[in-house]
C-alpha cells in the first residue's frame, strides 16, 4: 500500500491485520466488535459467518481509517478509549462507538470531520 492509498483501496489481508491492531488500541470487547461491524450477526462474536460481509468490510475499511485520525487527534490511546466511550453532546449525547454502531454513514461523518482538524 503507497502513502497515497488508504483502507479503501487496501488488500482486505491488510485492512483484516490493521483491524486487529485498531482492535487492541481502542480495546475493544466482543459486544463493541459486533456493534462496530453492524447488523447481521446470527452466530457467537468473532465468527466471521456471523456478518454480512459486505457490510462489515465497508464498516471495517471506514473503522480502520478513522482509527488513524484518531491517533492524530488524539496522540494516544489512553485519550482515544476515554473518547470512544464517553457521552458528546455533539452527538446527542451518545458516546461515539454507539453513534458508529447506528450506521457506516456516521463513521464516514466522524471520519470527514475529524479528519478536517488534523
Amino acid at each position: 500500500m503507497t502513502a497515497a492509498s488508504g483502507p479503501g483501496d487496501a488488500p482486505l489481508a491488510d485492512v483484516l491485520a490493521r483491524w486487529d491492531a485498531l482492535v487492541l488500541r481502542w480495546g475493544l470487547d466482543g459486544p463493541e466488535r459486533s456493534m462496530l461491524l453492524g447488523p447481521g450477526m446470527d452466530g457467537p462474536v468473532d465468527e466471521v459467518e456471523s456478518y454480512l460481509v459486505s457490510g462489515a468490510e465497508r464498516r471495517m475499511r471506514l473503522l480502520v481509517e478513522l482509527d488513524g485520525v484518531l491517533a492524530v487527534v488524539f496522540e494516544g490511546e489512553d485519550r482515544t478509549r476515554s473518547w470512544l466511550r464517553r457521552d458528546n453532546a455533539n452527538l446527542g449525547n451518545r458516546t461515539p462507538v454507539e453513534v458508529m454502531a447506528a450506521s457506516p454513514e456516521w463513521i464516514r461523518w466522524l471520519v470527514n470531520a475529524m479528519g478536517a482538524s488534523t
